[in-house]
């Protein structure tokens, strides 16, 4: 009988143990993210920043849609931590919605930055 098991990585930065994240287990995470709450989504102050000087485009409504209810269109990891998730935005065609997001070793998520970019910065249309 084969049982399913996730290996854990860690690194060591300084004197410091630290969870190494890779993309497959950050996938896992997002997919079965099923609700938000104080505990296990957070904004840091430059994200909140975000919402207040983008309130047009960025909401803690679209941003937590997109969080629970949408599948991203690219996942990166930037840092051990760290990973930049790129979701259509839901309103804006043109747009894509950017999270920079930050997991603990409970996988609990730190939202630290949120912007939109333009699509084609995603998507290469080529001239036949």
């Amino acid at each position: 009988m084969s049982k399913n098991f996730s290996i854990i990585y860690f690194k060591i930065v300084g004197d410091v143990l630290i969870r190494d994240w890779d993309i497959g287990q950050i996938w896992e995470i997002l997919d079965n993210l099923n609700y938000i709450n104080e505990e296990n989504v957070r904004e840091s102050r430059h994200a909140m920043t975000s919402f207040s000087k983008r309130s047009s485009l960025l909401n803690r409504e679209i941003i937590y849609d997109s969080l629970i209810n949408k599948k991203p269109v690219s996942l990166s990891k930037t840092s051990h931590d760290t990973f930049k998730v790129i979701y259509e935005h839901p309103s804006r065609t043109s747009q894509d919605l950017y999270l920079i997001l930050q997991f603990d070793e409970m996988e609990n998520i730190l939202i630290v930055t949120v912007y939109t970019n333009s699509i084609e910065r995603r998507v290469r249309h080529h001239a036949r």
